[in-house]
């Protein structure tokens, strides 16, 4: 189980790296991303909730992976309660991003590839969390 929790830490902190440089590109104003459509998805109306970018709500929830997981590696945190907290907290954010896949696609008819990447980091980090649970006996 550790080891899969330490895999979990490291897409924790693949999506903290993808998700502070989308935060950059969102607020930087001269193009940064030389891949797709990165620029103009990071600054349509559908990248911020409330004023903060969702790059850097996701940025909130891989620190929540990354942190679990090592509370789970450590044994701070049962390594089934961590995967259930990292499923819980990954189910819902892929739920969002699905949508914001959606848009990305069909509403603003664009690709960025670096917001692509974090969502399938995302999914894997829900896949693992579930492989985590499946395979788990409570410590």
């Amino acid at each position: 189980m550790k080891g899969k929790l330490t895999a979990l830490f490291l897409l924790g902190v693949l999506g903290i790296v993808l998700s502070l440089y989308l935060t950059y590109v969102h607020y930087a104003e001269t193009y940064v991303c030389g891949v797709g459509d990165c620029d103009f998805v990071n600054k349509s109306v559908y990248s911020e909730i409330f004023g903060v970018p969702v790059a850097f709500l996701s940025f909130l929830v891989f620190v929540f992976v990354s942190a679990i997981s090592l509370l789970g590696i450590g044994g701070r945190v049962g390594h089934v309660s961590a995967a259930r907290l990292i499923f819980a907290g990954s189910l819902v954010s892929l739920v969002y991003a699905s949508y914001l896949q959606y848009i990305e696609f069909f509403v603003l008819e664009a690709l960025c590839v670096y917001c692509t990447g974090l969502y399938g980091v995302l999914f894997l980090t829900l896949a693992l969390s579930v492989l985590c649970l499946l395979t788990a006996k409570e410590r």
